[in-house]
């Protein structure tokens, strides 16, 4: 039976970048002077991501699943904090960073969805 290939360099790239963003997101909201109701939540979905990217890269469906979620909550969210404020054009300047984030969750799902077991 054909062993589906594994995404390695796109997963690879999100193992080398996710403990970045989880301990830089903890340092930020540790450094900060004021902390609002929901700040809390930042460092959470930083070290979430990196438990999704490990599932991920070991080729787990709740890596999959999960790492989904958090890419379309993020994107969510910034629509829901901008929108109410009628910044649409931040929020869709902001969600631009996301993009290569969203192109990976559609590829994994798409092309790759066979690796995950």
């Amino acid at each position: 039976m054909n062993e589906p290939s594994r995404p390695v360099i796109s997963t690879f790239v999100l193992m080398v970048i996710s403990p970045f963003i989880a301990l830089g997101s903890l340092t930020l909201f540790s450094f900060a002077d004021v902390h609002n109701t929901y700040d809390f939540l930042v460092p959470v979905i930083g070290i979430m991501q990196f438990i999704f990217v490990v599932g991920l890269f070991i080729g787990r469906l709740w890596g999959l699943i999960g790492y989904s979620i958090t890419v379309v909550g993020l994107v969510i969210a910034t629509f829901a904090y901008y929108t109410p404020k009628d910044q649409t054009d931040a929020a869709v300047k902001t969600s631009t960073v996301f993009l290569p984030l969203i192109l990976l969750t559609i590829y994994y799902w798409t092309v790759k969805r066979r690796y995950f077991k």
